[in-house]
């Protein structure tokens, strides 16, 4: 742990989608790890508190309250491309930025490097604390080569270990799983994603969920409000398009399914983080290991050439057939595994690194 006399009050201002705030959960649950009070802003990551105790999660607050809500967090830290922090007003991003350490989770150049770092000491009043926390001021990242190899998610804590001075770093968003029992024939399938260009064809999921329940499992469809009356005119009776009115809810139901079926989405990293094995289709081998759900068990399917070199017409790629047969071979991974190494276990062990001194 770091040594520390007072517990300083870090505020994690994060991304705002809900992939972006599940994963970047790693970060709040590392520094919470080491002995500080965490609060992370998070629409989405508010509808988890109930499965959050080490870390606080928050709504985000409104730009008139955002420096009242902020100011006696000693440590404020946010993503700079993070769409809540682009659409606050001028003030409140100027504060921000003279009052917080940037960093970036996503690809590009990292240009918001501090420039404020004498005030930040003295705000922070300890030349030891701001030198640990001015390591975050990048691209939470370790170099191209690891992005490769590795999830995202892996990646950040990676860099954490690699990079900063924190004595314990913890690889998962520290989410507790329900106690609710998982289901051997329920099947969540998740078609959309917050762009079209990720997303798998419609009339293929149709007719993947159709195999699946002919070959006795259940399938459901996982889906917002705004989207519900779609999928439910296009799947029919083939499987139902519940209402989920949290994330929490949503949380929940993917802790119960034996398997999750999606595309690039949010809705895959909440479905690893509640311990379910997913499966994925990707456009592009480059885009496949960065993004891809961590966690749990994950198998991803990338458009074959050519259509992979075809933006959009990759979904061509990538047929009914091959994703059914990947979640069957997912589904029997799981049923020759031990009891003791079931895909719950395995995901929601502790997977903190200690650092040696």
């Amino acid at each position: 742990m770091v040594n520390i006399s007072f517990t300083p009050n870090v505020a994690i201002v994060c991304a705002a989608g809900l992939g972006d705030s599940v994963i970047q959960m790693v970060l709040a649950n590392s520094i919470a790890a080491n002995g500080f009070s965490v609060s992370l802003y998070s629409d989405y990551a508010h509808e988890l508190s109930k499965y959050q105790s080490e870390v606080a999660l928050r709504p985000f607050p409104a730009a008139s309250d955002l420096i009242l809500e902020l100011k006696d967090s000693q440590i404020i830290l946010f993503d700079c491309r993070s769409s809540y922090v682009r659409r606050l007003t001028h003030d409140a991003q100027t504060w921000l930025e003279r009052n917080g350490i940037a960093y970036q989770v996503c690809k590009g150049k990292f240009r918001a490097k501090n420039k404020h770092r004498a005030a930040l000491e003295q705000r922070i009043a300890c030349r030891e604390f701001s030198e640990l926390f001015l390591d975050l001021n990048t691209r939470l990242r370790t170099s191209r080569r690891n992005f490769i190899r590795s999830a995202v998610a892996d990646d950040i804590a990676r860099f954490l270990v690699e990079r900063t001075d924190f004595d314990v770093v913890e690889a998962t968003p520290g989410l507790r799983l329900p106690d609710i029992g998982r289901s051997s024939k329920l099947i969540a399938i998740h078609p959309t994603s917050s762009r079209e260009g990720k997303n798998w064809s419609e009339h293929k999921y149709v007719s993947l969920a159709k195999r699946l329940k002919g070959a006795g499992f259940k399938p459901v469809i996982t889906v917002s409000a705004g989207e519900r009356y779609h999928w439910k005119s296009l799947i029919g009776d083939i499987a139902p398009v519940p209402n989920f009115e949290t994330v929490e809810k949503l949380y929940e139901f993917y802790a119960s399914v034996a398997c999750f079926v999606g595309n690039d989405s949010g809705g895959a990293h909440l479905a690893a983080a509640a311990g379910a094995p997913t499966v994925q289709m990707f456009s592009r081998w480059r885009k496949k290991p960065g993004w891809r759900a961590a966690w749990s068990d994950n198998k991803v399917l990338v458009a074959r050439f050519p259509f992979s070199l075809q933006r959009n017409k990759w979904q061509q790629g990538i047929s009914v057939n091959r994703v059914f047969d990947a979640v069957l071979d997912t589904l029997s991974k799981q049923q020759s595994r031990p009891e003791s190494l079931s895909f719950d276990s395995l995901s929601h062990g502790v997977r903190a690194v200690e650092k040696v001194s």
